[in-house]
């Protein structure tokens, strides 16, 4: 299992021990998004969140800079891959997140 395979994996297993969003790096360590800070009852704390959340999946995941050529092309689709396996956990858990936090604002 090569290393973003396993980082997924380490991923979803973070997300369901832990209950906070987190991203398996290529290393296979965990990279916490901290939202403590933000009012998700609001647009702009959610849309922070995203945010922060996009910026540890490039961390976990990788950059896409220097991938243009085609020797790096396998490294893209790995990039791709990791992204899209981090994504799909982290969205469902930030719905949830994001409407409790709205319904304990009302």
């Amino acid at each position: 299992m090569n290393a973003r395979k396993l980082a997924a994996v380490a991923f979803a297993a973070a997300l369901i021990a832990t209950g906070a969003p987190a991203f398996a790096g290529q290393d296979a360590g965990i990279v916490r998004v901290r939202y403590a800070d933000l009012d998700l009852s609001t647009a702009t704390g959610a849309r922070t969140l995203r945010h922060r959340i996009a910026m540890a999946m490039e961390s976990a995941c990788g950059s896409y800079a220097g991938t243009a050529t085609s020797a790096g092309m396998s490294e893209a689709d790995a990039i791709t891959k990791c992204r899209a396996a981090n994504a799909a956990a982290a969205d469902q858990r930030v719905a949830a997140i994001v409407a409790r936090a709205q319904l304990a604002a009302r």
